[in-house]
């Protein structure tokens, strides 16, 4: 292997470690300082950015699956960080509100890391982002891929 294939690559194991290790370290810091987790602080946030937020408007912001912002919710409500309200206009439509627990959340935790990722991608130009896009999807192909033990 050529000297610069080789810290290619161990420039890019080392930067996927330091990417699972923030996201890891991020998440259990949350946890144990404020009770809650990256995804429901993000979810917290977008509530707060854009007041009034149906479930599948914020499932669209945080680019997730309507269930798996279901699921999210579901442990907001129970802790009493979120509330779902009847829109007044259209009762069939409910709407996300934050409580004043859930504002106290966001006004103490920091930012989450898929909150920093989403920020920092939306602030590159449309080159590095298809780029980033691209090498993200090598990426995925790469952990789908069985490979044989050694």
């Amino acid at each position: 292997m050529s000297d610069a294939r080789e810290e290619a690559l161990t420039s890019s194991v080392r930067a996927l470690h330091r990417v699972f290790q923030e996201v890891d370290t991020a998440s259990r810091r949350l946890l144990k300082d404020f009770g809650v987790s990256g995804p429901q602080l993000w979810a917290l946030r977008t509530i707060q950015a854009a007041r009034g937020l149906t479930i599948g408007e914020l499932a669209a912001r945080m680019y997730l699956h309507i269930s798996t912002v279901s699921g999210i919710l579901d442990r907001l409500e129970k802790n009493r960080w979120v509330e779902r309200r009847r829109a007044e206009h259209d009762r069939r439509v409910t709407r996300l509100v934050l409580t004043r627990k859930g504002r106290a959340i966001i006004a103490r935790a920091p930012e989450p890391p898929r909150s920093r990722v989403l920020r920092g991608l939306q602030e590159l130009d449309d080159k590095a982002l298809a780029e980033m896009a691209r090498s993200m999807e090598r990426l995925m192909r790469l952990l789908a891929r069985e490979v044989p033990a050694p």
